[in-house]
């Protein structure tokens, strides 16, 4: 299992063009061979131009991450999220080291 985890910076004046492309793209990224989890999360406190977006996904492994990377959608959707971009994207991609499960009650 690996968590990617993606920073995008966007421009403020472009957020909700932006945020319309993520809820378009959300079900196929969810949906790609073995992304088991998939979370967009927005900056709290943004900048007054720049409004920092992250997507954090779990796969079971990188090739699965690989494969999605490679797809024709991916290839398709990066550019078009690109163009929202005011500054240059950060990805990371981990291995869990520690972790707890919440439990049901």
């Amino acid at each position: 299992m690996i968590t990617r985890i993606v920073i995008l910076p966007v421009r403020a004046s472009e957020e909700q063009d932006f945020i319309k492309l993520l809820t378009r793209s959300f079900g196929e990224v969810r949906n790609s061979t073995g992304c088991t989890a998939l979370t967009f999360l927005r900056e709290n406190s943004p900048e007054k131009n720049m409004i920092n977006y992250v997507t954090y996904s779990k796969w079971n492994n990188e090739s699965d991450l690989e494969n999605y990377r490679q797809s024709f959608f991916f290839k398709n959707v990066w550019p078009a999220v690109k163009q929202f971009l005011g500054a240059k994207p950060s990805a990371y991609t981990l291995t869990p080291l520690l972790t707890e499960e919440v439990k049901p009650l």
